[in-house]
């Protein structure tokens, strides 16, 4: 599969996220549309919907690959960030649909000519992270849950929005290394401003705090920056087979957001 990326010229360094990401969503139409022609040929059949998904993901990360990390050109900057977080929430949908069997096999794509191991790999493993906690939250009967914009996830750095309990809650979630110190998810609300790590880098807790408070002044209500670190076991795959009605970090969680105004402690599911 060939990747043709649109000319560089047509996208602007003062273009907004969300605008890129829409202009290489049409691009991938575009581009599926003409795939879906040429397979449909070779295969005497047209392409089922339930792989239009799958397809779409090999083609963002064919398109990934043909970025340069730091490239001077701020528009391609741009455009890097928001072709990743299209290919990470169309993955964390995937994940999250079908079944282990079916992931099992989708892991070894990164044996497809095209296909960079590494790159894949950590896009599933992030993936995962997020299906984990998107799963949780959709199995709590009162729970409803949405999608960020594009921008809100790379600017804000915001996975999910979850609500429930009269709450907003601003949702960043992280694959972790597993180790005897951290066994199982952990998830904690960040009521204060954090500190600034010693380099001066924004850490993760103040890139969804700083979020949260940009969703608070832009929707006009309290939003709460909650982190979720999801352990991933050494060489392999997050587990997505749970009871998930069962999971207990969300409850302790909104206990902590209801009772608490000091920074919050991380709970264990």
């Amino acid at each position: 599969m060939d990747i043709k990326p649109p000319e560089s010229t047509l996208l602007k360094p003062t273009s907004l996220i969300d605008e890129h990401a829409l202009f290489y969503e049409l691009w991938m139409h575009q581009s599926m549309s003409i795939l879906k022609n040429n397979l449909s040929e070779r295969l005497d059949e047209s392409i089922r919907s339930d792989d239009e998904l799958l397809l779409e993901i090999v083609l963002l990360h064919k398109l990934m690959l043909t970025f340069v990390d730091d490239d001077p050109d701020q528009a391609l900057r741009l455009a890097q960030k928001a072709v990743g977080a299209m290919l990470q929430r169309k993955l964390m949908l995937l994940m999250a649909a079908i079944c282990a069997e079916q992931r099992n096999h989708f892991f070894s794509f990164y044996k497809l000519p095209g296909i960079d191991r590494r790159v894949w790999e950590i896009h599933i493993a992030g993936a995962m992270a997020a299906a984990h906690v998107l799963l949780t939250l959709c199995h709590r009967p009162e729970a409803r849950v949405f999608l960020p914009t594009i921008g809100e996830d790379v600017l804000n750095g915001i996975d999910l929005f979850w609500v429930e309990a009269e709450k907003l809650i601003a949702v960043s979630i992280k694959s972790v290394p597993l180790n005897q110190r951290m066994p199982c998810v952990l998830a904690w609300y960040i009521s204060s401003r954090p500190q600034r790590d010693e380099s001066q880098r924004i850490s993760d807790e103040y890139f969804i705090w700083q979020g949260a408070q940009t969703c608070r002044m832009a929707f006009g209500r309290s939003c709460a920056p909650v982190l979720v670190h999801v352990p991933k076991p050494g060489g392999q795959s997050i587990s997505l087979s749970h009871k998930w009605g069962q999971i207990g970090w969300p409850d302790q969680l909104l206990q902590t957001l209801a009772s608490s105004r000091t920074p919050g402690k991380p709970t264990a599911h």
